[in-house]
């Protein structure tokens, strides 16, 4: 029974993994041998339209008059880049790179279909803002409607925008003009106006270009996330919308129609954790964002001030499922409606969205006593993953981007929650205006004791309840009773002491009369979760770094996660663990160990009643250069007077190890005065080195205290050659046995095989040429046959 339900819940994850698409439709795909960076379309005299996609190693030209198999009908190469943008002014192609020395490329499109295009790389002398160089480098361009090109991030002076005339004389630019020297990231360009996205300084700024000569700065204003990556403005100019490219961020949205009083109307943001919007564009008020791991998705901005998703669709199934992977660039304006992705890893994609307007649900939430309105209070769609919260005027503004009978529940702290049922229409507002009533609190008392003996309490415990609105904490008294003060609602209720094994209950805290006492039972044993400070010390000589018990907020470097993506081990009580440093800002290397060791310190064991006590714990080691560095992580055990190395590695491990298992009498002699040092060692000036510690437990082997050994996520699943002619083999590693899937981008199963539990590979013969999804577990790979 077991095994039949691994495979349904396997095949159930695969099939929703394809399902989560929204209003688009695949139309053809291409794929790559290389990584994609920026996409723009073109159409020629004949009708026949074509998509540019920037390459790692070139630009690539690809005709779509068959869009169900588009054909590559040229490939320009140029100097090894990551970033490359691409616009077009007539039959004339104009393309950065941000690497290398290509200049600007031109490319003459005007000989499709029949004939080749030529090019060539332009690289002038240009002299603004008292600077004097030769353009070798650009970041991002833009061309307005009245053929001004606007070149963003080059090697020229500090980056800022400058402007060329690519009108008067098509294919051989005319310098005219440039910005205040802020690097500015991107540009957009509509009337007389410029909008620079200036990344560093976390702003976007509006010039007045009406005289190209002598740009004249209007104001700046700071985005959501303080990170400005791009900007589009709306259809009736009146509004700008813009990515920060962090993770979690938001798109945002202004109201520009008085620089001098610019406005945030609203802020988005998809609901899965850490993914990373990139660029988004407008048309007919849609807003079409490129969203790095999830794909493509679209906005209805026709109410900037209440943004709604509408349509997505993902082109990314590989792995990490955060970070800089996925789609780069999305192109909604050919004339035919398709949109054109860019997906980094899984190459152009030809899709058919249909582009429908949101359902929207506003209102205003008021005390039920006195009218006022409430802010702060949650407003979540159930099931959806739709969340929004009321302004300082009470109000709401959310919404689905289909038809349909929703539940909408409304929660704030010190209110009985209350939950609404609405039918929501698309183009239409759907208004509802809720009023709460006051809460009551009762008392809740409870007692933390001893399973092995009920009837003796534990002194000085440590007592936690959570709950989505509140959390409230006590401390237990010598007979390790507590009472509290609480409010209606479902708790998590979290007791621990060093000495005992942390546990948890749920308990339905509707009203005193259904509650009555909690009680919480701890197994004796030292276990330490971290979800509770149970009194370890942080000392050492590090000057960044050191440990600390937290949340761990996420750190990405352009190669992926720095820390796991899971955050804590997962499978453990709460969302706690002990890591090196969690100051960064999301930033790799800010706050890693630096100029010496950080050591951390547990309270005091008594060990002398243990047979055979072992330590164990799992960790992470990040050290991404050098890989052979001696920066170390080491574990200690002291028993008062003497201390003894009982565990070290010098070697990498990006996610959660596997359970590491130490016997610590083979090390040292057990005392009554005993603790755990877990030091972690910066070798080197310069190195970037962060560790994590979770799960840590001291058992005696010869005891029946409940260990439990936690799922890890050890598995990998690696193909080559990539790509391959016919037949790739698949490298892995399970900790479980597992069915391996692999199928079309669309969907269609080509290969279900079962595949055992540990180490080994397959060789698989994929049918015809195209791109493959493999996928193994939790793990998944991308596949490219090319002939």
């Amino acid at each position: 029974m077991k095994l039949m339900l691994l495979h349904l819940v396997l095949l159930f994850s695969f099939s929703t993994a394809f399902s989560q698409n929204l209003n688009i439709t695949t139309v053809g795909t291409l794929p790559y041998s290389q990584d994609l960076n920026d996409i723009w379309g073109y159409v020629d005299e004949t009708g026949i339209e074509y998509a540019l996609v920037g390459t790692r190693t070139g630009t690539s030209i690809v005709s779509l008059a068959n869009p169900s198999t588009p054909t590559e009908i040229l490939f320009i190469p140029g100097d090894n880049s990551v970033w490359r943008d691409l616009k077009t002014w007539g039959d004339i192609a104009y393309v950065t790179a941000d690497q290398g020395n290509d200049g600007l490329l031109i490319i003459d499109l005007g000989p499709l279909p029949a004939g080749t295009p030529s090019y060539y790389f332009w690289r002038p002398e240009l002299s603004f803002n008292s600077d004097t160089d030769t353009l070798e480098q650009a970041h991002n361009l833009y061309i307005d409607e009245n053929g001004i090109c606007y070149i963003a991030g080059s090697n020229i002076s500090a980056g800022e925008n400058f402007l060329l005339d690519v009108a008067t004389t098509p294919g051989t630019p005319i310098f005219l003009g440039a910005t205040e020297p802020y690097y500015a990231h991107d540009a957009y360009a509509r009337g007389d106006t410029l909008w620079t996205s200036d990344i560093n300084d976390g702003v976007f700024s509006a010039y007045d270009v009406s005289n190209p000569a002598n740009p004249v700065l209007l104001a700046r204003q700071t985005t959501p996330r303080d990170f400005c990556h791009n900007a589009w403005i709306s259809d009736d100019g009146q509004t700008l919308f813009t990515t920060d490219e962090k993770s979690n961020a938001w798109i945002g949205s202004f109201d520009v129609s008085d620089l001098s009083n610019i406005q945030e109307l609203d802020r988005w943001r998809t609901a899965t954790e850490n993914t990373i919007p990139h660029n988004t564009h407008v048309l007919n008020d849609f807003l079409v964002t490129s969203y790095y791991t999830e794909g493509v998705i679209v906005l209805d901005g026709s109410r900037p001030d209440n943004l709604i998703e509408v349509a997505r669709y993902d082109t990314y199934f590989g792995s990490p499922s955060t970070g800089f992977y996925g789609a780069w660039g999305a192109y909604p304006y050919l004339p035919s409606g398709l949109l054109l992705i860019s997906d980094i890893n899984t190459g152009l994609h030809v899709l058919q969205p249909n582009y429908q307007r949101a359902a929207w649900l506003e209102g205003l939430v008021t005390d039920s006593l006195s009218g006022t309105p409430l802010f702060g209070v949650d407003v979540e769609i159930i099931n959806t993953g739709i969340n929004e919260s009321t302004d300082l005027s009470g109000v709401y503004k959310t919404g689905m981007g289909m038809n349909g009978s929703y539940q909408v529940l409304f929660k704030k702290a010190n209110y009985i929650p209350k939950t609404i049922q609405v039918n929501l229409v698309n183009g239409q507002v759907t208004t509802v205006n809720v009023a709460l009533n006051t809460a009551v609190p009762f008392q809740l008392t409870g007692r933390v004791v001893e399973s092995s003996n009920p009837s003796v309490g534990i002194p000085n415990a440590q007592v936690v309840l959570n709950s989505s609105l509140y959390t409230y904490t006590a401390t237990a008294n010598a007979n390790g009773d507590f009472s509290l003060q609480v409010l209606n609602e479902e708790y998590d209720v979290i007791a621990g002491d060093w000495g005992y094994v942390t546990s948890l209950v749920t308990v339905n805290a509707l009203n005193s009369s259904t509650v009555g006492t909690v009680t919480v039972q701890l197994d004796k044993g030292y276990r330490d979760e971290f979800v509770l400070d149970l009194g370890w010390i942080e000392t050492g000589d590090a000057t960044t770094g050191n440990w600390e018990r937290v949340i761990p907020e996420n750190v990405y470097s352009w190669n992926g996660p720095v820390i796991p993506e899971t955050g804590d081990i997962g499978g453990d009580i709460g969302a706690y663990c002990l890591i090196t440093g969690n100051n960064g800002n999301g930033q790799n290397g800010v706050d890693d160990v630096d100029n010496g060791s950080t050591i951390a310190i547990s309270p005091i064991m008594d060990l002398t009643g243990y047979s055979y006590p072992q330590l164990s714990f799992y960790y992470y080691l990040h050290k991404p250069f050098p890989f052979n560095s001696e920066d170390s992580l080491a574990f200690y055990i002291s028993n008062g007077p003497d201390t003894s190395l009982v565990w070290s590695t010098l070697d990498a491990e990006y996610d959660w190890s596997s359970l590491q298992v130490v016997n610590i009498a083979d090390y040292i002699t057990l005392s009554n005065n005993m603790r755990i040092w877990i030091k972690v060692n910066d070798s080197s000036p310069g190195n970037i080195v962060e560790s994590g510690i979770d799960f840590v437990s001291v058992a005696d082997s010869g005891t029946t205290l409940p260990f439990t050994i936690l799922p890890t996520d050890r598995n990998f699943l690696t193909a080559y050659p990539i790509p391959t002619q016919k037949t790739v083999r698949l490298d892995y590693q399970m900790n479980a046995d597992e069915y391996l899937i692999i199928s079309s981008l669309s969907g269609q199963i080509v290969e279900y095989i079962s595949v055992p539990r540990g180490k080994g590979f397959v060789d698989i013969e994929l049918p015809h040429a195209g791109m493959y999804v493999a996928r193994l577990g939790n793990k998944t790979v991308r596949i490219i046959r090319s002939e």
